[in-house]
């Protein structure tokens, strides 16, 4: 790729400056009837009343916002996003154009080619206007990646804004094993994504390592869950997943000393409450499977029950907040 000109746009505030009347527009115009259950008429009086009534307070006044969205208002992102595309209806792509809500990059062949394609952005409606980030030395960033321009060729590098704190579950924080494992697995697995260059993954890795240090896990903790990760990267899973619809769910206070436990017993008796066709084979594991369960229910006495467990947990959490007492006593 020669001639290269790499540049974002950004939208100046989009939520609070969507044209709400023009966009409840496009989306009547643009989705097709046989697509929603309703009437277009009723679909956008619904928008109108969910988008132009919305009280709010401000100073002790009493306010209702007739124009852009709030933050937090739920339809926000969705109008945002229609608001972009009827702005996009009406301009020609450049050689390479990608958006997340707001957040646009693009190739162009020079700058003055960039100029002109800002021009046509902001003349499209004067609610929404964009400004234009230049390279810096080749390189710019969008979302948390940075794209590189070096001879002709684009690569790109896992980026962490400076205002990053880093600050994450501790290790020692009263929280599911899991989900401080999946916060580092996450991470990491990003970071590698991100990355074209095989020595900026390195450094990429080196630096999650160092984040999650500073947060009390331990080197060999950490390098065990890159391991997983860098094998599941590794291998190529193009099968179609199903959902097991007889998968079922539990959902208990998570209490540290006793989380495990009730974990292992739980996942048997899942196992054993599903009704199964199977053969003698299949019986005899589940035979098995029961026994196993049946004993722990023993090591968590009295046997579990739903409403065993319910007041097994209330009695032992009223017992750590008893002893916490006493400590403090």
């Amino acid at each position: 790729m020669q001639n290269i000109y790499l540049t974002s746009f950004d939208a100046v505030q989009l939520f609070t400056n969507i044209p709400v009347k023009d966009t409840i527009d496009h989306i009547t115009n643009t989705i097709p009837i046989s697509d929603i259950p309703i009437d277009k008429q009723t679909i956008k009086t619904l928008l109108e009343i969910a988008c132009t009534q919305v009280p709010f307070r401000f100073d002790n006044e009493h306010y209702v916002q007739v124009e852009g969205l709030s933050m937090g208002s739920s339809l926000a992102p969705l109008m945002a996003e229609f608001s972009m595309d009827m702005i996009e209806k009406h301009i020609s792509a450049p050689r390479l154009y990608i958006r997340y809500v707001d957040d646009c990059l693009a190739i162009f062949e020079n700058e003055e080619n960039a100029k002109t394609f800002l021009a046509s952005l902001n003349s499209h409606h004067p609610s929404i206007q964009f400004t234009m980030e230049k390279p810096i030395n080749g390189k710019i960033n969008f979302l948390d990646m940075t794209v590189c321009v070096e001879n002709g060729s684009l690569s790109t590098t896992w980026h962490v804004k400076q205002t990053n704190t880093y600050l994450y579950t501790h290790a020692q924080a009263h929280s599911p094993n899991t989900y401080k494992d999946n916060a580092i697995r996450a991470l990491y697995r990003r970071s590698q994504l991100l990355t074209s260059d095989t020595a900026l993954k390195e450094q990429a890795k080196s630096k999650v390592k160092h984040i999650f240090m500073c947060n009390g896990y331990s080197s060999r903790h950490i390098d065990k869950i890159f391991e997983k990760v860098d094998s599941q990267m590794q291998t190529t899973n193009t099968e179609t997943v199903e959902v097991d619809k007889q998968k079922i769910f539990w959902k208990l206070p998570f209490i540290k000393s006793i989380h495990t436990e009730i974990k292992k017993a739980f996942t048997r008796l899942t196992k054993c409450s599903k009704k199964s066709n199977s053969t003698s084979h299949s019986q005899h594991s589940k035979h098995n499977t029961c026994a196993k369960t049946k004993t722990l229910s023993h090591r968590l006495s009295p046997p579990l029950s739903s409403t065993n467990i319910r007041v097994s947990i209330a009695t032992h959490a009223t017992s750590e907040r008893h002893a916490a007492s006493s400590k403090e006593g």
